[in-house]
């Protein structure tokens, strides 16, 4: 008895070490829901995993932290802008793609949002993740409202801007593929 309490607490121990000492190696959230014990700035990209995966058919996997300052190779041009200093950011896989969240606007005084870069190879995957990250960041978008945005837009048309609720992006047609922004504003960011 006393043997299992030692090693519970040692694996405990040193869970806690590789998250918050070491970074994220790898976090699977497709059977789980909890939040693992991350740095805190960490809470709002996993509400926002958390209410994405309930949702998605793709769901978000295989999450590790990433660098977006200049000079690492997640670096985007838009990165420069105040709203994306110290940002937190994770990437994972969705299927045969891969998804880069980032908590923009983290340290600022008027509430952060959520943006995401997508990557895949499947219009199937590319609608999934649009209309998830939609229900995952604005509740209130029905699927009348998907209905009225596909009277008039298509994904894969090449160049498909996307202004839903109060969601923004595009998706694009590039490299045998999808390229997806989507930009949001939860209302469940923030909430310590």
């Amino acid at each position: 008895m006393v043997r299992k309490i030692i090693v519970a607490l040692i694996l405990f121990a040193s869970s806690i070490l590789i998250f918050v000492g070491y970074g994220v190696e790898s976090i699977d959230l497709q059977n789980s829901i909890e939040m693992p014990p991350l740095d805190s700035k960490y809470s709002n990209l996993f509400r926002f995993i958390e209410n994405y995966n309930c949702v998605a058919q793709t769901p978000i996997q295989n999450i590790i932290e990433i660098d977006i300052s200049r000079g690492s190779e997640y670096y985007r041009t838009e990165y420069r802008l105040n709203a994306f200093q110290n940002a937190p950011a994770l990437k994972a896989d969705i299927g045969f793609g891969t998804i880069e969240m980032i908590n923009s606007n983290y340290e600022g005084i008027f509430g952060s949002n959520v943006r995401v870069y997508a990557f895949t190879n499947s219009l199937e995957t590319a609608i999934d993740v649009f209309e998830s990250f939609c229900k995952a960041t604005n509740p209130e978008i029905t699927e009348a409202d998907f209905q009225e945005f596909y009277e008039f837009h298509q994904l894969d048309s090449g160049d498909c801007r996307i202004v839903i609720g109060n969601i923004s992006g595009y998706v694009m047609v590039k490299d045998e593929g999808f390229d997806i922004m989507l930009e949001g504003s939860p209302d469940y960011f923030d909430l310590e």
